[in-house]
């Protein structure tokens, strides 16, 4: 029936054939029919109707099912869609699209006895002519209070209706700040003729009289002569700059003075990058022209603007009906522009809020005179006009301003959003009282001041459970600074959203103050200057009973050095309760930095008291940190001297650590490790146990509104081991994050072995006198010039030195080239000279000689240590690799069998990271490698170690064969690029995308994932949230099936390579490709491999003192932990599929 449809929205309704845009292929997300119309926007259209058909009779002529058809299909409308609209083969159904559970008004036509008139009278508000955005716009502006405070969020009654407004709220939110960033930045380009030429005038006259000083009010710059004469042209020369500025005084400030500011806060080159200062600049302006609207909205809706006359209350509106129609006069006449009604309602917003609406260096655009700017600001005053702000309460409002904050900026200024959720996590966990005082130094939008006070008194005050005043006492004891002033007033924002549910009192009483602070650096205390003039100054004090937070993990202004007094304050040591204790350097990331002045500074130290040994009572409470941090902090060398102060002897005590590693795509839009970190403001005890929590995807939850809103955490899902508080750090005093009671034993046992550099070979140099090399000790006179050392080292370094395809030269390899037991791939030079390299390593003239003919080589970023042998007379390696040089008895020892055993890979990973790179990757540095548990019992396993060489080797041969006879018989099969499927089953208008986890380019490894049911047209492909998601099911399954293909031959895919994948042409294609995997299975063959490395494991675990059942548990682990089952070592011919625990996966059905 689409085609009469399309026919009847078309010839009668008036619509252009191209509006109308039928579903032919059942897509996914999309209705059976849409009809566009204009939008608000030059040449945009919106998704105007949406409409359903049914094939069964009766569907919609009934209230019930029409009711039951449009809570299933209401998802397909947007801020935009007016209409819905259903159809049977019996009636034809439109409702208006906010309508909800409400069917009274629906337009119901029978289409039995339908004539052509009935059609046009009672569907004339669907038309053509009347539809559109800017049909609508034309009613706002001409003051029609049907389009005011229609839609309520919360409180209707109708769950459906209100469901629909807030996701067209969202809707509004997302496409708002687009429309507004766009258009600020057209705004400023535009005039950056103007800004250049006043730069140029500017400099030449601070050149001539030695510097200037600009003044913003009055708009003048004065300069700095000398001398009689020169005062006398510097008065001519300034008299005629500071009347060119006055003609645009909005001009000089915006050039002179805000641009700088910015561009000095967020550490960009005024010169160099001038695109991306205007960007960033640009996107601020229009994120707080949007928060302030919406705020005034807020008050608008609260009648705060309302006056007083002898008749009573009379509504008074700036950015709705009235003030928009009453505006309309002043635009035709005078040709004003949107900015200065925005100016007029930010004046009165200013005498109910004054921080709020204070002037910034954002407000540059109140005097610009810009069409397009002006009418995108029309545009989002429109955009919310039609919402009851009164319905808005605190859940809605939870993580707003993720909406609209752009990440790629937050990330260049080294900040991350924090999601709600998880914020609340943390808050919850510290067991606050409302009471309690809390300052978040590094507050961004405010997200965890916000969910505090959701949790002191937030929720209670939806309930109708708290008073005003209770509000108040939870704001006045809540407290936040951040260096960006744009962040600090959306703070101060968001809680005044909250305080408006209030909103007779908050009219009568008015607002509390809020103790947010702006611009001030958190990490250099007030104390060290006159703290008494600032704000941060009242709030840069000791005794808080939580510091919570997200702190910058590095940022530009945070990257200049702090002034002496500042560094000496974290650098000196300090003696408490008797107890000497270092400071720490200040040439870390800013987060050691945030947590030292938290712990030292801003929370209440714990108090012992009289009487009492080494415990703290109720009273004596500490105070307590808790930061979401880069999981490097457990590692890094950076962070080494701050986590001494955490052990146990140390100065304050971690409580608990959650390790969001498995789970960082969904936390943060950047490239960034989480962890948070829960500790107090005292002294460890013996008796201390630290909770660690391993989230996983266990604790995701996806967001069910289909729209482009993130999930939401449920941190407590994840599993939680209770350890001893020594176990917690590792003998070089890192952090073990996944440690839990029962890997602690075996865990001690192996570090307590010898290290694995008693295997290296020994050898002494001496620089003195020229540089020499032996592998004999030196005895005799000049012993003490000699340097004892083990040959265990990085490989070469090249920097542009060296010639390729010299007579002795060798073939360079890189650690990426380094497989179990050989090295795949080309080298990356040929022939290399490598005694002039700028760093030959072990290939320096003297210490080449020392090397036997076959040396070790593993990869310094990997997952597990993972050797090859090396021949370094013909074959050397670049930094990028360890090269491990075996004692001369331990020549012939297989160390890349030794290394291939599980045990090594599950201690490397629990015990021995230096670093946290995504993909479960760290540096295995030299010094890891040297640090891995040997015993000489190993030596004595050689023969049995070396015994399943070929056993191993020939199954992953096995293993590569069978994925290359599946490739052969695959190649037989109609199978096409995944583009070209696509392009004939989908709809011109579908588009490819991929999930944001392919955004870092880099391969994955194909791990197909169990459809979900709840949503089928998703196809997963790995753990890490690689998914693609399918327009129609048919694509959806051949998508499947390829990459069920590519996973078998151990294919790596990447956004750029997606398209071109392998899919099947057709049905037949699809049920050869289905029986081909069935029956060729390389997964299976894979097995006989791990069975091999069972046994490698029991000869090295026996070696090392293991017992059967510590050997099983470390073969279990590595299996079965939702962290340990993803390694992928790099075996020879192939690496193995990641698994993990989805055991499904390996049944021979599982394509079926």
């Amino acid at each position: 029936m689409y085609g009469p449809l399309r026919d009847l929205f078309v010839e009668v309704l008036g619509y252009p054939s191209k509006d109308v845009d039928i579903d032919i292929a059942g897509a996914r997300g999309r209705p059976d029919l849409t009809v566009f119309a204009p939008g608000a926007i030059a040449n945009a259209k919106v998704s105007w109707i949406v409409l359903e058909a049914k094939e069964q009779h009766g569907v919609c002529r009934k209230a019930a099912r029409r009711a039951a058809l449009f809570a299933e299909k209401s998802k397909y409308i947007t801020a935009d869609t007016a209409w819905f609209v259903m159809v049977d083969p019996t009636t034809l159904v439109a409702r208006r699209a906010d309508q909800g559970e409400n069917a009274a008004s629906d337009i119901v036509l029978d289409l039995a006895t339908l004539t052509y008139d009935e059609f046009l009278d009672r569907f004339a508000a669907l038309k053509a002519e009347v539809a559109g955005v800017p049909q609508r716009l034309k009613r706002f502006r001409e003051g029609d209070l049907s389009l005011i405070d229609r839609d309520a969020l919360t409180g209707s009654g109708d769950e459906l209706a209100e469901s629909i407004a807030r996701n067209a709220f969202y809707d509004g939110l997302e496409d708002t700040t687009r429309q507004l960033q766009a258009a600020a930045l057209s705004a400023l380009t535009a005039i950056r003729d103007k800004r250049n030429r006043l730069n140029d005038e500017v400099a030449e006259f601070s050149d001539r009289f030695h510097g200037h000083i600009f003044k913003p009010y009055p708009v003048s710059v004065e300069g700095h002569p000398k001398g009689r004469e020169e005062t006398i042209e510097h008065g001519r020369a300034a008299h005629t700059l500071n009347r060119s500025l006055a003609a645009n005084p909005a001009l000089a400030r915006l050039t002179l003075s805000a641009l700088p500011a910015f561009a000095e806060r967020t550490g960009i080159d005024l010169d160099k990058e001038a695109d991306k200062l205007d960007k960033f600049f640009a996107t601020e302006t229009a994120n707080l022209i949007l928060a302030r609207i919406l705020l005034i909205r807020f008050l608008e809706g609260h009648s705060f603007f309302d006056i007083e006359t002898p008749d009573g209350s009379e509504m008074r509106r700036y950015l709705c009906n009235g003030g928009v129609a009453a505006f309309q006069g002043m635009r035709d006449y005078f040709n004003a522009h949107y900015t200065r009604l925005l100016e007029d309602a930010y004046r009165q917003g200013a005498q109910v809020y004054a921080a709020a609406f204070r002037e910034t260096e954002h407000d540059w655009v109140l005097d610009l005179a810009d069409d397009t700017l002006s009418r995108t600001i029309e545009w989002a005053m429109f955009r919310f006009a039609r919402f009851d702000f009164t319905t808005i309460r605190g859940d809605i409002l939870t993580g707003i301003y993720d909406r609209f904050l752009d990440p790629a900026q937050r990330k260049a200024q080294g900040e991350y959003y924090s999601p709600p959720t998880i914020a609340r996590y943390m808050l919850d966990r510290l067991d606050l009282t409302p009471e309690d005082t809390i300052l978040d130094p590094a507050c961004g939008s405010g997200t965890f001041l916000i969910e505090r006070y959701q949790q002191a008194v937030g929720e209670d005050a939806d309930r109708g459970l708290a008073s005003y005043a209770d509000a108040c006492a939870v704001i006045e004891r809540t407290a936040g600074n951040d260096l960006n002033p744009f962040s600090a007033v959306l703070t101060q924002i968001q809680l005044l959203f909250h305080l408006l549910s209030f909103g007779p009192q908050v009219r009568d009483e008015g607002f509390p103050a809020i103790r947010v602070a702006e611009r001030a650096n958190s990490l250099i205390p007030t104390s060290l200057r006159d703290q008494s003039t600032t704000r941060w100054g009242d709030i840069d004090v000791p005794g808080y009973a939580a510091v919570v937070g997200n702190p910058p993990y590095q940022r530009p202004e945070r990257g200049q050095p702090l002034d002496d007094a500042a560094q000496a304050h974290f650098e000196q040591p300090i003696t408490v309760d008797g107890v000497a204790h270092d400071g720490i350097s200040t040439g870390r990331d800013a987060y050691n930095l945030f947590i030292y002045r938290a712990l030292n500074d801003w929370l209440e130290p714990a108090v012992q008291p009289v009487g009492e040994d080494n415990e703290n009572t109720a009273d004596t409470r500490p105070g307590k940190l808790a930061f979401i941090l880069p999981l490097n902090f457990c590692a890094a060398e950076k962070s080494a001297d701050l986590r001494r102060l955490f052990a146990p002897g140390g100065r304050w005590t971690i409580t608990e650590i959650v390790d969001m590693e498995l789970i960082w795509r969904h936390v943060f839009d950047a490239r960034v490790l989480p962890m948070i970190l829960f500790a107090e403001a005292r002294t460890p005890r013996d008796t201390d146990t630290v909770i660690v929590r391993n989230a996983d995807e266990t604790s995701v939850i996806p967001s069910a509104t289909g729209r482009k809103t993130r999930p939401t955490f449920d941190l407590a899902a994840s599993p939680e081991a209770h350890i001893a508080y020594a176990d917690l750090f590792t003998p070089e005093g890192r952090i073990a994050t996944r440690m839990t009671p029962a890997r602690a034993p075996i865990i001690a046992r192996l570090r307590t072995l010898p290290p694995l550099s008693n295997a290296a070979k020994r050898y002494w140099t001496k620089r003195k006198g020229g540089f020499r090399a032996v592998d004999v000790e030196p005895t005799g006179i000049g012993q003490a010039h000699w340097t004892e050392s083990r040959m265990i080292s990085d490989g070469v370094a090249r920097r542009g030195t060296g010639t390729e395809n010299s007579p002795n030269g060798v073939d360079i390899y890189k650690g990426e080239n380094i497989r179990t037991a050989d090295l795949a791939g080309a080298p990356v030079f040929t022939g290399l000279d490598v005694e002039n390299l700028s760093t030959p390593a072990f290939w320096r003239n003297g210490l080449r000689e020392l090397m036997p003919n076959r040396v070790w080589c593993l990869p310094i970023l990997e997952q597990v240590p993972v050797a090859a042998p090396l021949d370094p007379q013909t074959q050397a390696v670049t930094n990028t690799a360890t090269v491990f040089v075996p004692r001369p008895d331990l020549e012939t020892f297989p160390f890349d069998l030794l290394l291939t055993s599980r045990l090594y890979g599950w201690v490397t990973l629990l015990s021995l990271r230096a670093s946290y790179q995504d993909m479960l990757r760290g540096h295995l540095y030299p010094s890891i490698i040297a640090s891995l548990p040997w015993s000489e019992n190993l030596a004595a396993a050689e023969a049995a170690l070396e015994a399943l060489r070929d056993p191993f080797l020939n199954a992953c041969r096995a293993r590569f064969d069978a994925a290359q006879e599946l490739d052969r018989q695959a190649a037989t099969l109609p199978l096409v690029p995944l583009k070209t499927a696509f392009k004939t089953h989908a709809t011109k208008i579908d588009k490819l995308v991929a999930s944001a986890a392919f955004d870092d380019g880099e391969p994955v490894l194909v791990t197909l994932q169990p459809e979900d049911p709840s949503d089928p047209l998703t196809v997963a492909l790995s753990e890490e949230g690689h998914s693609v998601p399918m327009p129609n099911p048919l694509l959806a399954n051949r998508l499947r099936l390829g990459l069920a293909l590519a996973q078998a031959k151990g294919t790596e895919i990447k956004k750029s390579t997606l398209p071109t994948l392998p899919v099947p042409e057709d049905a037949a294609a699809e049920a050869a490709l289905t029986a081909l995997l069935a029956s060729l299975d390389p997964l299976a063959v894979e097995s006989e491999v791990q069975a091999r490395v069972d046994e490698i494991d029991q000869v090295v675990g026996t070696a090392l003192g293991l017992t059967p059942d510590e050997i099983n548990f470390i073969q279990t682990d590595m299996r079965d932990d939702p962290f340990l089952s993803r390694v992928r070592p790099r075996y020879p011919f192939f690496t193995p599929a990641q698994r993990g625990r989805r055991t499904s996966l390996e049944s021979s059905s599982r394509y079926e």
